[in-house]
Order: C-alpha cells, then structure tokens, then sequence
C-alpha cells in the first residue's frame, strides 16, 4: 500500500506541475512520469526477484516503473530479466552506446549479456545521463557509467510526446534571370545555379 500510494502522489505532483487535472494524467509527458515514479522508489530497498511496490531487483524495477506508468509496451509488455530486456531493445536495433544520444526514459544495461539494467532519469548540467535502478544498497540516482558492473550500452524506448526532430530540406532560391540582360544559356540548357536533385543538407 504505501509505494502504491507513493506512485499515485508521483502521478498527482506531474498532473499538478503540468497544470493539468488528475482526470487528464495520462495526457502528461511520458518522460516526467517515468522520472517521477522512479524518484518516488528512491531509498526502497533491493530485494532479488521483487519487482515492488517497496522492494525491488533491477529488471524489476524497470518493469514496476513503466507498467505503473501505463507504458509497459514501451519495453515489450510483460517482466523479463536485465539480460532478457537487453535482448528485445537488440532484435529491434534500437541499442546503442554513445551518451550524448541517451534521452530521459531510455535505458541503460551493465554487462553483455547484462547483469543490471537501469533507467535513464536525466540529463546533468555537462551532458552526461543520470541513472536510476536497484542496486543491492537499494533504489538510488547514480552516473551513468559509475558501476561496479562495465556499462554496455542504452536502449532507446522513445519516451515523449513530441518525437525526435527529423531534418527538413531548406529550399533554394531559383536564380530569376534580369529582365536587361540577354541569355546567357539555350533555352535547353539549365541555368548553372540551379540547384542539383542530389543536393540535401547533412543531418
């Protein structure tokens, strides 16, 4: 009762910082509600093979976290092994390593296969992800890359309500010949500052 009642405030505080009533809770950003169940559970304690509500192992408390959230299917839909989760986010290409890649609600696996899983909280003030899991002193925010056990890579769960940016070409300007000068070029020929079909900007 008391980490479900905990869960329900961490729901509430969101509704409340987004100015939003209970009853509209699950239009709220999918990343805060994740980093507030998860802050809610900091300093409940580590028990092997618990997935809470107030005792916890690592894969245990992703999958508490994100089915209190209501967003289990996020991360395949049902409770599996650090190792296990690791495997689906690699059959959908969709682990990498680089941090600065790493957003809030995404997640962090040790070991290959992995030992412990984590999930990604924020962002610090330099750019490097903070972590929060269950570790055997209990649920604590930690740096990402601090562990005992060697990181191995994030998974991306695509947490947001607004996806990633995609790059949009920019247009260019159509050269328009002066209407004093004579042409330079044959009709059938394209004026030389036309711009290219293959031409796109860098991502």
């Amino acid at each position: 009762m008391r980490g479900t009642a905990r869960a329900v405030l961490a729901v509430l505080a969101v509704a409340s910082l987004f100015g939003i009533l209970p009853s509209t809770a699950a239009a709220v950003d999918e990343q805060a509600e994740i980093v507030q169940i998860a802050y809610a559970h900091i300093g409940d304690k580590f028990r092997l093979g618990a997935s809470g509500p107030t005792r916890f192992d690592c894969s245990g408390f992703l999958w508490f976290t994100f089915k209190t959230a209501g967003l289990e299917d996020r991360i395949g839909g049902k409770p599996l092994t650090a190792r296990k989760f690791q495997q689906y986010f690699r059959d959908r290409g969709l682990l990498f390593r680089d941090p600065n890649l790493a957003r809030v609600g995404d997640l962090a696996f040790y070991g290959n296969p992995a030992k412990h899983s984590a999930i990604v909280t924020r962002i610090d003030a330099k750019g490097r992800p903070r972590i929060v899991s269950a570790l055997t002193i209990g649920v604590r925010e930690t740096k990402y890359n601090t562990l005992d056990v060697p990181f191995d890579s994030f998974a991306h769960v695509g947490l947001g309500q607004v996806p990633d940016p995609t790059p949009t070409p920019t247009p260019t300007p159509t050269p328009t010949p002066s209407p004093s000068a004579p042409p330079s070029t044959p009709p059938s020929e394209a004026p030389s500052g036309a711009p290219s079909p293959s031409s796109s900007p860098s991502a």
